[in-house]
């Protein structure tokens, strides 16, 4: 799954070059079917006391979803996510262009968002 969430992922940077914004936040949904969708979004800036901040979107992904299926709960749903961004953070083709940014975050649309990174 790695590599099919990399090849999505770099898809999205290289057809788009940078993001505008300061932050990015991976909105995670359920669908049916056992099926899971990552949409990747920018913001302006990131506040680590209001999670608020990520609802408004610079860019969006739109329906240009990562989706993968999986009969699981949410919180296993989102740990697969977790999991798909660090390990891009840490071996991504564009990595670094990511990591330019102050944070990225994922989590589903109505819920708490997880730090993946925070630039220092």
């Amino acid at each position: 799954m790695y590599f099919e969430f990399n090849k999505w992922l770099d898809s999205l940077c290289d057809e788009n070059g940078s993001f505008p914004g300061k932050a990015i936040n991976f909105n995670l949904y359920e669908g049916e079917n056992d099926f899971w969708y990552i949409q990747m979004i920018s913001v302006p800036y990131y506040d680590e006391e209001n999670d608020d901040w990520c609802c408004d979107e610079l860019f969006s992904s739109g329906y240009n979803e990562f989706k993968w299926q999986h009969k699981c709960n949410w919180e296993e749903a989102q740990n697969e996510a977790e999991q798909l961004i660090k390990h891009y953070l840490d071996n991504g083709n564009n990595k670094d262009l990511l990591m330019n940014y102050d944070a990225i975050t994922v989590g589903f649309v109505d819920g708490d968002l997880t730090l993946i990174y925070k630039k220092f």
